[in-house]
């Protein structure tokens, strides 16, 4: 068998592209959003479509809410309504149901 040069030279620019490809999906079709729960608040209220919801007990003194949606599927937002209430909101689209947001709620011990 010879070594054949442009087989290599194709193969690695695809493998090359590939990952360029998951880079800019990963990196720029993707949200990511950390919020630190203030103590002012004491309710967090969850108005979420087709998200997946973790829960964690511990941690850091304060909670800690992580967002993660795909940008071109819907929208997400975290804000405070007053009155010790705060509101973390999480629309997805139905059409692709294996593209779900993630919701992380981290509370203190």
């Amino acid at each position: 068998a010879r070594f054949r040069f442009f087989l290599m030279l194709r193969w690695a620019v695809a493998m090359l592209g590939l990952h360029a490809f998951g880079y800019f999906v990963l990196h720029t079709m993707t949200t990511q959003t950390l919020w630190t729960i203030p103590t002012s608040v004491d309710t967090l209220l969850l108005d979420l479509e087709h998200c997946n919801v973790i829960i964690v007990s511990g941690g850091s003194q304060r909670g800690e809410v992580t967002l993660q949606h795909w940008n071109f599927l819907g929208e997400s937002s975290v804000r405070e309504q007053g009155g010790g209430v705060a509101r973390v909101q999480a629309h997805m689209s139905a059409l692709m149901p294996m593209f779900r947001c993630l919701v992380t709620v981290q509370h203190p011990p």
